[in-house]
């Protein structure tokens, strides 16, 4: 009888096991199929809105940081500055502009309805993303992050994942000299949406970026105006966000072919 009772014991715990089995996949593919339904889809916009404005900085700004040059002085000179808040005339550069929420509407650019990753060029000892000369980019969650050297002598390109205080390695990686090589950005926390770049061969090459999941973005150049445009009518979260001034939130109501204009401001 204990035999035969060990036997039925055995079998139900068999028969658990394959219901435990069972309701893993049925959840993988319950959750595999909202992250399809919550995916960005591209519609045509026919009542589109427009934000607008400009992002200000009150105060005097904090002066740019001052590197002596350690290495390659040849091709990256003796002393190197740091602007990590650039501002001309009151208006703030470097900041991003973001609409939170937007789960369809115009296509990102190139084209597409997904964010199809980020390009960084090093060019005289300075990375700029997009081949501009910009503090503050965008990335993509598990997007590709594309670096290219157009510099004579090599870097080392090492991002950190923000989160709190806490910074977590999530790519280093030596770029040779005019060479290039690519690598997907993993974010570990859901929550995280702030990566920053810096090159351990040259401790003055430094950049930030965010997170976007739909491509209602702009950054702030020198004149600190922003465009959003093509916007469907709805609520939204829009987010101010400057790498080291921190972030300002607002939520906004949209409504059909509406040109709404605003103006953000920082301060020391």
């Amino acid at each position: 009888f204990a035999t035969k009772s060990l036997r039925n014991k055995r079998k139900e715990e068999e028969k658990m096991m394959r219901l435990w089995i069972i309701c893993g996949f049925a959840v993988v593919f319950i959750f595999a199929g909202m992250g399809t339904s919550l995916a960005y889809e591209v519609k045509a916009v026919s009542d589109g809105a427009i934000i607008k404005g400009k992002v200000l900085f009150k105060g005097e700004p904090p002066p740019p940081r001052i590197f002596n040059v350690e290495n390659n002085v040849d091709i990256c000179g003796e002393t190197r500055q740091l602007k990590e808040v650039a501002v001309k005339d009151g208006k703030l550069a470097d900041t991003l502009v973001y609409l939170e929420d937007v789960k369809s509407g115009k296509p990102f650019p190139g084209g597409g309805n997904e964010f199809t990753g980020t390009d960084i060029v090093a060019r005289g000892c300075a990375f700029h993303p997009f081949e501009m000369s910009s503090f503050t980019g965008v990335i993509g969650r598990n997007k590709s992050m594309t670096f290219k050297n157009k510099d004579p002598i090599g870097h080392n390109p090492h991002t950190y994942e923000i989160a709190g205080r806490v910074r977590l390695t999530v790519l280093n990686r030596v770029l040779e000299g005019n060479g290039e090589f690519k690598s997907v950005v993993k974010l570990r926390k859901k929550k995280s949406r702030i990566l920053k770049l810096e090159c351990d061969q040259h401790n003055f090459m430094h950049n930030f970026f965010y997170t976007i999941e739909n491509p209602y973005y702009s950054i702030t150049r020198e004149k600190g105006a922003f465009l959003l445009d093509q916007i469907p009518p709805g609520n939204y979260k829009l987010v101010v966000w400057h790498p080291t001034l921190g972030t300002k939130k607002q939520t906004v109501t949209i409504k059909a072919k509406e040109s709404k204009t605003m103006t953000f401001e920082f301060s020391d």
